[in-house]
């Protein structure tokens, strides 16, 4: 049976679209296959491992009439009505899909607190860090949770933001200082008569 492993902030609906292209009968399917999914709420846990269906069952439609005030049958749509409609949702873009609030707000917490201790920069330079490290925080937020015993994106989020610039930063620092000739041993050294 194929599988799909939860991503970020990711919803049943999300998966079904992802997997099939369609959420109706799909959806009731996955609760059917993970007993126990719906218990999680309407996010579903990073790295969660969700069952797929073989072949997602096929809708049935209605011919129902949409109603509308008054119980009265609305007309269909006419080409005007959907050209107004597809210029207002060109005009208004969409928000950001899936954003994991937590997440953002431990990473934000993070790189503030290392944007505070770091005295020695200029303010441009505060920033440029402030939100490198809030990347670098929500970013890594989803790996954390999945290799670590932490569990929840926002403290997650926060130890990304706090440890993975800074320790980076250190890092490149010691390679700069680093003398990798002295590290080579002399019988390995050609030419220079040692």
């Amino acid at each position: 049976m194929a599988t799909a492993r939860a991503q970020q902030g990711d919803t049943l609906d999300a998966i079904a679209w992802r997997q099939f292209g369609r959420t109706a009968g799909v959806v009731e399917q996955l609760l059917q296959l993970n007993p126990g999914l719906a218990d999680q709420g309407p996010i579903i846990a990073t790295g969660t491992l969700i069952q797929l269906p073989e072949q997602p069952a096929a809708t049935q439609t209605q011919n129902a009439q949409p109603l509308g005030l008054k119980g009265r049958i609305m007309a269909d749509p006419t080409s005007s009505t959907v050209i107004v409609t597809a210029a207002a949702g060109v005009a208004c873009p969409p928000s950001p899909p899936q954003l994991d609030g937590n997440a953002l707000f431990g990473a934000i917490i993070g790189a503030a607190l290392i944007a505070v201790n770091q005295r020695d920069l200029k303010a441009w330079q505060r920033i440029v860090g402030l939100l490198i490290s809030i990347g670098a925080g929500y970013v890594s937020a989803a790996e954390i949770v999945t290799q670590t015993p932490i569990t929840r994106t926002a403290p997650a989020a926060f130890l990304g933001a706090v440890l993975v610039v800074p320790v980076a930063l250190k890092a490149l620092e010691v390679i700069e200082k680093t003398d990798f000739a002295s590290l080579v041993p002399g019988w390995l050294k050609r030419g220079k008569g040692e």
